[in-house]
């Protein structure tokens, strides 16, 4: 198990057995402020975002990987002013979509884990978070906020055009999908219509 730990005006990543026998063991290895961690799919290492104990998340943050066999911290992405949030792993390791506003909006990106750059994999002049990876790594859906109206949306893993997915006043949130990737579970409220839990095939 993952978790964060405060230590008076720091946080750290820390990981305990689930049969809470041993003692939690520190993974990372800053004085500043860590969130958001994340398991590789072979859970031999985390993810997770970094910043400055006197910064905030978005003014700028680095991405983290740290490796549970070795003790080794590497960072990823970590460009100066620039807030890079919410790394999410592929389902075969091999790379992390995360939001960056690095193009003046959060968009999503995208970094080859085995080295390479990151490079965008949506440009849009709208906001984006939540990245989640379908099952069979050929896509993501991802919410779009346009006017304060959050859409669900969807891309290739490797970029193209976005497809809508659920769009309309309101707000959708928490995609997820199935097990075998044939529909995304989300949440929709709107002014009108109380919060509720649906499907899209």
């Amino acid at each position: 198990l993952a978790f964060i730990a405060d230590r008076k005006d720091t946080t750290d990543i820390a990981v305990v057995g689930i049969d809470g026998d041993d003692w939690p063991r520190r993974i990372s290895r800053g004085d500043g402020v860590t969130i958001d961690p994340q398991w590789s799919p072979d859970g031999t290492k985390i993810a997770y975002v970094e910043f400055d104990q006197e910064g905030y998340p978005w003014h700028h943050t680095r991405i983290v990987i740290a490796d549970l066999a070795s003790g080794g911290i590497a960072t990823i992405v970590d460009w100066e002013g620039v807030s890079t949030l919410a790394p999410r792993w592929s389902p075969d390791g091999a790379r992390l979509v995360f939001t960056s506003d690095r193009s003046g909006w959060a968009n999503l990106w995208t970094v080859d884990l085995a080295g390479g750059d990151a490079r965008q994999l949506v440009e849009d002049s709208w906001e984006h978070a939540e990245p989640t990876w379908a099952p069979d790594g050929r896509s993501l859906v991802y919410t779009r906020n346009v006017d304060g109206n959050i859409h669900l949306m969807r891309v290739g893993a490797d970029g193209g055009a976005p497809e809508v997915l659920s769009a309309g006043p309101g707000v959708h949130v928490g995609p997820t999908f199935s097990p075998d990737g044939q529909q995304v579970l989300f949440s929709h409220q709107s002014p009108i219509s109380p919060s509720n839990i649906y499907t899209i095939p």
